[in-house]
């Protein structure tokens, strides 16, 4: 098993005690909402959808939990959802609900637990947390981030399988997916699966796994490391210097956005292109993203790219800017943040290409 200091995250530089295993309020959901827009990083859905799919008005009775708050034996698993969120017509909290009870029987475990595979989509961990009333654990699988494909999940770094994946669509539709099977074959199929649906929704469910076993394999904390930004996000109006810190970021300052192209749909199942912002100094820099911020280059020089963490911000607020809200002549703020241990350790720039 991998030590768990191996799959973590970097911890934040300033000290702030979370109190874990107490209800959510929601603040706390609307904060882990914002500091999570920052590590996905132009990816999963962008902040107005999240709210739109899960937003309480006091205090939710969602709990989060760490991994050592359960027992050893105790199973918990993943969930994401597939296509847009911005087909607000269908809900897919039974849907979620479905595919991990559908996961339960086929993994033989109940879950006392749920987390978000990736950064950004926490809204779907609250959904089905909510209707299922278990735990949302504190933790995901692709290192503390958003990630464009299957591939990029830690399970695959550490010689795992996510599987058996369970999808369920808005129609009543499964599918359900196990054996051995590469990352490209189950991201084939569930975009199949979902062209074939009538909202081009589908709710998943997968990385049945014990918590004892999850501490080596999941990037730890990261609910409670968007909670905390968010919390600072929220607590001052211009949160430069201290978010900045405490990130740990390389900050490339306010740019301008000065043309986008977007690749057409037909030649990829992502939103893909390539923005040109202008640098306070006068310079062009080039971002290449593939659903996610994957790489920004100067000229024929790529000063950073992932697996670390290329944000594109709101200057005023910080909030992370979704790929898809990017325009022509708005101004962001550009934060470089290092990956997690578990993905700096392994040679992982190609799988986001």
């Amino acid at each position: 098993m991998l030590k768990r200091e191996q799959s973590g995250l970097p911890s934040l530089s300033h000290d702030q005690t979370l109190n874990l295993g107490v209800p959510l309020r929601a603040d706390d959901i609307e904060a882990i909402y914002r500091g999570a827009s920052i590590f996905a990083t132009g990816g999963g859905f962008p902040l107005a959808e999240q709210r739109r799919w899960f937003s309480p008005t006091s205090e939710c009775g969602i709990v989060l939990k760490s991994l050592e708050q359960l027992r050893p034996r105790d199973y918990v698993c993943g969930v994401f959802t597939l296509g847009s969120a911005a087909r607000d017509t269908y809900s897919l909290r039974s849907c979620l609900a479905q595919a991990v009870q559908t996961l339960q029987q086929l993994s033989g475990h109940s879950f006392c637990g749920i987390f978000p595979v990736e950064s950004g989509i926490e809204s779907s961990a609250f959904q089905a947390a909510t209707e299922l009333q278990v735990s949302v654990v504190d933790a995901d699988s692709t290192g503390g981030r958003a990630v464009p494909t299957m591939l990029c999940d830690n399970c695959w770094l550490v010689g795992r399988t996510p599987l058996p994946l369970v999808a369920v669509t808005p129609e009543g539709r499964t599918l359900v997916i196990e054996g051995a099977v590469s990352a490209q074959e189950i991201e084939d199929r569930l975009a199949s699966f979902a062209a074939d649906s009538e909202s081009g929704l589908v709710a998943c469910a997968d990385h049945s796994i014990s918590a004892e076993e999850a501490i080596g394999v999941l990037s730890l904390g990261t609910l409670s490391r968007s909670l905390q930004v968010g919390k600072l996000m929220m607590q001052s109006p211009r949160p430069t210097d201290m978010l900045i810190h405490s990130l740990n970021a390389q900050d490339f300052g306010e740019m301008r956005v000065l043309s986008r192209e977007v690749w057409p749909a037909e030649s990829s199942r992502f939103l893909e292109g390539v923005s040109f912002l202008q640098g306070q100094s006068g310079q062009t820099y080039q971002i290449y993203f593939r659903n996610e911020n994957i790489s920004l280059s100067l000229g024929e020089r790529i000063v950073k790219s992932a697996p670390d963490l290329i944000s594109l911000c709101d200057p005023a607020t910080f909030v992370g800017l979704h790929n898809r809200d990017i325009h022509v002549g708005m101004v962001v703020r550009v934060l470089g943040i290092p990956c997690s241990r578990l993905w700096s350790a392994h040679s992982t720039s190609a799988l986001f290409l």
